[in-house]
Order: structure tokens, then sequence, then C-alpha cells
């Protein structure tokens, strides 16, 4: 009998030196994720918790999660689990390369010193790491598509369409379609007096005078499919067949100005250098197509 319980004091000293030895009174939980994002992009989205709803849709899950103070790339945020409050912190490291970036957020545990409370906030601690490396993989997999983040689908390419005509007017106020469609139509009209061809669809670019206010350049071309001399305030010129950044959107003036915001913030997080004005393709013919919400347009915007 006292064989057994020496056993059984043994087997139970064994198992408190063991607890004691690899379960620690403070644990430590860390967690990493690999996303394709750079790290300007991905913050606005990880601090604030009015964004968390866009890549994590767990409500209910949320909840138990909030954003206790923001500091440069990090994120600390305060976790409500098993009837205790945790701090964490939220890391944005750099990546591999430029574009990526890796998601560092961490924890402890304070698990005391009896064994048995080891024990527990060490399966606790297992379960909190499965949390968090699911919600990781929920921001990871939201942040790695450019659409999610800038809201556009941007490729990059260069344009086939290298000759063009051109001309500029400026005006008070923003240019109406009126306006537009009245360039592209001496355009045309010229075009065809010079016996050469339409090759594309035309392009637009509309600014505002820094040193006169309310006035607008409006500057329209269109391609063609040879050289052609110039006349009065028609010129020929030959688009430098570079590096673009382009996308498609379907909608009005204030869908195309976000675009163009979205392009610029693309620019600015990848640190690319704009090498000239960026210009739009009409693709829908708006004189004839009343609703702007069918209207198609291809943005380019030159960069290096």
């Amino acid at each position: 009998m006292k064989k057994w319980v020496f056993a059984i004091v043994g087997v139970v000293l064994v198992a408190v030196v063991l607890i004691d030895v690899f379960i620690p009174s403070t644990l430590f939980v860390a967690r990493v994720e690999a996303v394709r994002c750079r790290p300007l992009a991905a913050f606005p989205f990880l601090s604030d918790e009015h964004q968390w709803r866009s890549w994590w849709r767990d409500s209910a899950e949320r909840e138990d999660f909030h954003i206790r103070r923001l500091s440069y790339q990090t994120i600390d945020i305060a976790i409500q689990w098993k009837q205790r409050t945790l701090d964490s912190r939220l890391a944005l490291l750099p990546g591999n390369d430029p574009d990526s970036l890796l998601l560092h957020w961490e924890t402890r545990l304070q698990c005391g010193w009896n064994p048995l409370d080891r024990l527990r906030q060490y399966r606790q601690g297992r379960q909190l790491s499965e949390v968090m490396d699911g919600i990781l993989g929920k921001a990871g997999e939201f942040l790695g598509q450019p659409q999610n983040v800038y809201g556009i689908r941007i490729e990059e390419g260069s344009t086939r369409d290298t000759m063009l005509v051109v001309t500029r007017i400026e005006k008070a106020g923003v240019p109406t379609n009126e306006d537009i469609y009245a360039q592209i139509g001496k355009l045309t009209r010229y075009i065809d007096l010079a016996h050469s061809q339409v090759r594309g669809y035309p392009m637009v670019n509309i600014m505002p005078l820094e040193d006169r206010r309310g006035t607008y350049r409006l500057m329209v071309a269109i391609p063609v499919s040879g050289v052609i001399g110039g006349k009065g305030d028609i010129s020929f010129t030959r688009l430098v067949p570079g590096r673009y950044l382009i996308t498609d959107v379907k909608g009005g003036p204030a869908t195309v100005d976000r675009a163009l915001g979205a392009l610029k913030d693309y620019i600015r997080d990848h640190q690319r250098t704009v090498m000239a004005i960026p210009f739009q393709s009409l693709i829908t013919n708006r004189m004839q197509e009343p609703d702007s919400s069918k209207w198609v347009t291809k943005i380019y915007y030159p960069v290096m």
C-alpha cells in the first residue's frame, strides 16, 4: 500500500516539476502573419475599429477586442478573455520586400505559482493563440488583395495609342460633357480632313489652374493612325509608351474622382514617382448614354 502512495506522490511531484519547468509563471502568446501589403496601406484598416468590419465579419468576436492606444505602426489592443482583460500589442513590421509586411501580435497571461492554475492558463493560452491566428488570417487575406485596400482593381501596363492629335482650352468652371464632346468633335473633323483614322477612344484630362481660381484647363486627345500636321489650337504629339497604373471604373464623375484619389494613395504607399499627368479614356460616349451609372472610363496614371 505504501508503495502505491509513494508512486502516486512521485508522479505528482514529477508533474509539478515538469509544469514548473515547461510552463512559466508568465506565459507569452505571440502570433505572426505574413501579408502582401505595404504597412502604410494596411495601418488604416487595422487601427480603426470601424474598419475592422470590412475584413473581420464576426461581430460577436469583435466585441472582445478594443483599441486602447495607437503609435507609429503599432496598435495596443485590450482583449477580454476568460473573465480577464489582457493587454496586447499588434505591430506592423517590414517584410522580406517593400511590398510585404509581418503582422506581429503578442500578449501575456500571468499563470501564478499554483501548478493547476498554470496548466489551466496554458490551455487557455493555446485557445487564445488559435483565436489570434484566425483573426490575423482574416486580416492578411483581406489586405493581400489591392482591390480591397484601394477600392479599385489596379493593373500595371502600357498603352498602344502613342500618336495623338490634341487640343486644349481654358474655361471658367468645371468643363461639362458638352465642352468635352465639342472638342472631340473638332478633333474628329480635323482627322477626317487630314485623311487619317481614329485608332482609339478619346482621352481627357481636366486640371484646375492654380493661378486662376475657378478656371480649368481641358485637354482632349484622340489616337490616330499616322503622323499628321497640326493647325491652330490642334497639335500632333507622340505619347511615350512608358509604364502606367491602369484601372477601369463604372460611374459618373464622382466615381472617377474617387478612383483617381485611390491611385494617388497607391502611388504614395508604394513610393512610386509620377511621370506625367493622368488621363481618362472615355470608353462610353457620354452624349449617347444619359445614365452616368453606365459610363465606363479607363484611367491611365504614368509612373516610374
